[in-house]
């Protein structure tokens, strides 16, 4: 199949000539065309060229960045359509990853994890795409962290798009995309950035320095062609004298004609539903439309679905902020829009005879009506700039080439020792974590999200069924506190990972960015038409609940720091520990057959292999097997079968808790198996499995680090601060008992805690450090990923990957 028949095919037209060179050409470093002129192709250049013409070096991931919430769910409309057309849905899966807990299910997440062979299109706000690629997952748990890091760092290429909205997105994203080549990935995966007004500032980085005239660009073809009515399409450059919404509003009504659309676009969320208050008091009968970031995706999603209904005979007027400057497919005969700065200006003009049908399309543009987002001098060069431009038709390219003044953003750069430190997921001795916001959005006011629930769903601590990604609202964290903290604040909850539970906001409660806090519906803060609302005391419409129960697992997680919730609750039934090593050896086998880089040595893969083999070896302990058992009791699962023994899983669904015991507090299986990995017997294991003795060093790695616990530095969530004589469940030189597992014996070991102090000759950190200069942070993680999918692949029943 050619180009164009694939093309045809999903979008029902052919590809312009930009369009072509990308599947033709690949995907390159920078993409530089009109709003309007469809840089979402690259979607389908890329499935063109992995699917359909194999070229080597595709990777098998495309992973879109995106700076809006608008843009992601468009994105993901789109792609969805396109795989449909191709019949490829069931063949190509998409992923979308924004913050507050995902668009994706947890379910959705987890398939998406455990098929890293399976070509997949992730689509995510910068957010939450960046924060897995610096190994601090927004509103995820850190023990995901090396599983998303290397899910989206290997094996996947790159596309930022708007890229002057996120500057330092970019800048991050540029760095990253530098340390990929620098310090190796085991397979391919590049950086593209694309944008109509394409700022050097961001794209020029220290370590990844930008020749400008490279990339593609508009052909000769392209303004000749089909394109070429839209790049001609004119608007006329008109002032408004206003100086109140009150008076925009007027004007609104006044300039609006019959069947067209009017757009007006504002720089806050304040303003702009002031305006359409007053717009729709003064004209109930016109359809009006608000659209804005804080609102649920519940209430959005319509909105966004009726901006391309077809318009009534009155026409529509949509009033919107910057939203809509990414992205979103407006075509408005008649603009208004407030002073901003000029890459706003042009995204904007793109949204007015975007299509170029129009002939006497206008643009009507006035001063900044209070304090906003955009530094004043930006506001002045833009404002000489259409000063200028008074009463002269201008195509989007006029804009686009006028040299206007634009102060750049001071701008973090990452550097490789930052980038370094933070392949260490453990927290610091306070519980926190290193804040990476400052190399994603260091200047904004960032947000978390909000769902307002019953408060009978909050049940000591817990809740059954956290609201989905639609009945959540993303919220400036200081418009959150200051909300939380008011007269009228409604009780709400964040969730405390080291506790395990939902606990209430207080002022001493830290709100993070892409959090999730759940309000009381009865405190208000959110209207249906309006979005968040902090005045409103009007209860607020919830999720229906079709679960009633108290699901008493560690929210959000596979795992939390007193239990295994993965090895609890998998659909399969009892498992012998035996079984579940021999099939997750298996599935490592499998998942290296299916996607492991031709010079990645046998050697290399009889590591991975053998750590997968031996991943839970400390299951066997008796205490860990007592546990199983209580907790299977506890959710009153089925009793296992008599005289056999010992189990990796059970189908219970309660908490595997060792609270009970003051030792065992937060004990952790895996940090056995490494002790009965480091003896004679264990390496002596290892070798008979293929392992070379210069690698049993890193079998013994990926067995330890397999839940995400202890990789590099361990640090006790319970027990730290105790001199050293105890870490996660075992007390320095107790006995551990000998265990056989599968025809494999170990004899009884002492514990010797010493080996997790950075001063010993054989320090744990040492060695996982020395690993890390070996591999680098990309490849190894991969490794890590591995044998992680194998237990979990084995774990949940799946086929071996070549078995589909």
């Amino acid at each position: 199949m050619t180009f164009e028949g694939f093309f045809r095919q999903a979008t029902g037209h052919p590809p312009y000539d930009y369009q072509a060179r990308l599947a033709e050409e690949g995907l390159p470093e920078t993409l530089a065309v009109p709003t309007g002129a469809g840089k979402t192709a690259v979607i389908l250049a890329w499935l063109f060229r992995l699917l359909v013409r194999t070229i080597p070096g595709t990777a098998r991931s495309l992973v879109m960045m995106l700076p809006m919430r608008t843009l992601v769910e468009q994105t993901e409309s789109v792609a969805k359509r396109w795989l449909e057309h191709l019949d490829l849905s069931e063949k190509v899966r998409v992923i979308v990853l924004m913050g507050g807990g995902e668009a994706a299910s947890r379910d959705e997440l987890n398939e998406w994890r455990r098929n890293p062979q399976q070509p997949t299109i992730v689509i995510g706000t910068v957010d939450s795409v960046l924060s897995r690629g610096l190994l601090r997952p927004y509103a995820q748990p850190r023990t995901v962290s090396p599983i998303d890091f290397a899910s989206i760092t290997d094996d996947a290429h790159w596309v930022i798009d708007e890229v002057q909205l996120a500057p330092q997105a970019t800048s991050t994203a540029r760095q990253l995309d530098a340390f990929r080549h620098d310090m190796q990935t085991l397979h391919a995966g590049r950086l593209t950035c694309m944008s109509a007004t394409l700022p050097e500032g961001p794209l020029d980085t220290i370590d990844n320095p930008y020749i400008p005239g490279g990339g593609i660009t508009l052909s000769d073809a392209d303004r000749t062609g089909p394109l070429a009515r839209r790049l001609e399409a004119t608007r006329k450059i008109r002032f408004l004298d206003v100086s109140k919404a009150a008076d925009v509003a007027v004007a609104i009504t006044e300039q609006h004609r019959p069947e067209t659309l009017t757009l007006a676009v504002v720089n806050t969320v304040d303003t702009a539903t002031d305006v359409y208050k007053r717009v729709r008091k003064a004209s109930p009968d016109l359809d009006v439309i608000l659209l804005h970031s804080r609102f649920r995706g519940v209430d959005r999603a319509p909105r966004v679905d009726h901006l391309t209904d077809p318009l009534p005979a009155d026409g529509r007027i949509v009033i919107s902020t910057q939203v809509v400057e990414a992205g979103v497919d407006l075509d408005a005969t008649t603009l208004f829009t407030e002073v901003a700065p000029w890459s706003s200006i042009c995204q904007r003009a793109g949204r007015c005879n975007r299509a170029g049908t129009t002939d006497n399309a206008q643009i009507f543009w006035f001063g900044a009506l209070g304090k906003g987002p955009y530094e004043s001098d930006d506001l002045a060069a833009s404002t000489v700039a259409l000063t200028e431009l008074e009463g002269v038709e201008v195509t989007s390219e006029d804009l686009l080439n006028r040299t206007v003044d634009q102060a750049e953003e001071l701008l973090t750069t990452l550097r490789r020792r930052d980038f370094t430190r933070l392949f260490d997921t453990s927290p610091d001795l306070s519980g926190a974590d290193i804040d990476v916001s400052m190399f994603i959005r260091p200047s904004e006011d960032t947000d978390l999200t909000v769902a307002w629930i019953d408060p009978a769903d909050i049940v000591d601590g817990h809740i059954a069924e956290k609201p989905r990604d639609p009945w959540r609202c993303s919220v400036p964290i200081s418009a959150a506190r200051k909300w939380l903290e008011g007269p009228k604040a409604p009780t709400a909850w964040s969730y405390d990972p080291a506790a395990s539970s939902w606990r209430e906001v207080t002022r001493a409660s830290v709100l993070k960015p892409n959090s999730l806090v759940l309000a009381d519906r009865n405190g208000g803060g959110y209207v249906h038409d309006l979005g968040f609302t902090p005045a409103s005391v009007a209860p607020v419409t919830t999720e229906a609940r079709s679960v009633t129960a108290v699901e008493p697992r560690f929210e959000g997680a596979s795992e939390g720091p007193t239990e295994d919730a993965g090895s609890t609750g998998q659909g399969i039934g009892w498992q012998l520990l035996d079984d579940h090593l021999e099939e997750a050896g298996e599935q490592a086998e499998a998942l290296l057959s299916a996607v492991a880089p031709p010079g990645l040595s046998p050697a290399v893969q009889a590591a991975v292999v053998a750590a997968a083999r031996f991943h839970d070896l400390g299951k066997a302990h008796k205490d860990w097997q007592e546990a199983l058992l209580n907790a299977n009791s506890s959710s009153t699962g089925t009793p296992p079968p008599d005289g056999t023994g010992p189990w990796a899983k059970s189908p219970g669904t309660g908490r595997l808790g060792f609270g009970m015991s003051r030792v065992r507090r937060g004990f952790r299986h895996e940090l056995v198996s490494i002790f009965q990995l480091r003896t004679d017997a264990g390496l002596e294991a290892l070798t008979r499995a293929g392992v070379p003795e210069e690698q049993h060093g890193l079998s013994i790695y990926l067995a330890g680090a397999h839940h995400g616990h202890l990789r590099v530095q361990p640090r006790d969530p319970i027990a730290d601060g105790r001199n050293g004589s105890t870490l996660m469940g075992l007390m320095d030189h107790e006995s551990l008992p000998p265990v056989t597992v599968n025809g494999a014996s170990f004899p009884e070991v002492e514990v010797d805690l010493s080996i997790f102090g950075m001063g010993s000759p054989e320090s744990w950190s040492r060695s996982a450090l020395d690993l890390l200069d070996t591999w680098g942070p990309f490849r190894l993680a991969w490794l890590e990923m591995i044998v992680r999918m194998a237990d979990w692949r084995s774990s949940a029943g799946d086929k071996l990957p070549e078995e589909g």
